[in-house]
């Protein structure tokens, strides 16, 4: 459901386009066509196959809206023919340098989250008794959260 209600969205904002607005040079034919390309599917009924897998939707769904938004904020896809293999090499090490800080900082908060839940445990063993279902969704977490400090 996610994907049609997106690609809806996406036809809406074609729709919507206002030629007027800045684009690089070539985008904005690449953009009415990708639009008109969008209303023939959509007047022709084609349905978008989907994968079984919920988490390939959902990769699949993002993907299409990080590409619109690129196109918005920069006017280009990665069809692009100005950069040189160094220069893409340097666009991926810098998402790569990004996504190890988001991962440092999603592995910080599991561990205050994991202090956290160890502290309320630890009281828990001290005489202050939650229900069992709370105890062993708390026992689960610290289980699944356990940082060993180093690669695999």
């Amino acid at each position: 459901m996610q994907i049609e209600e997106t690609m809806i969205k996406m036809i809406r904002l074609m729709r919507s386009y206002n030629p007027d607005l800045p684009m690089a040079p070539g985008m904005k034919a690449q953009f009415l066509e990708l639009r008109d390309r969008f209303e023939e599917q959509e007047r022709e009924g084609l349905a978008v196959v989907k994968s079984p897998d919920a988490n390939v939707e959902l990769n699949r769904e993002l993907l299409l809206q990080r590409s619109m938004v690129g196109l918005q904020k920069y006017g280009v896809t990665t069809e692009r023919t100005d950069l040189t293999p160094a220069q893409w090499a340097q666009h991926a090490i810098e998402e790569a340098l990004d996504f190890a800080n988001y991962l440092q900082a999603l592995k910080r908060n599991l561990e205050d989250v994991r202090e956290l839940i160890a502290s309320v445990v630890g009281q828990c063993e001290s005489g202050f008794l939650p229900d069992g279902e709370t105890m062993w969704a708390m026992n689960e977490f610290l289980k699944l959260t356990e940082v060993q400090g180093k690669a695999p």
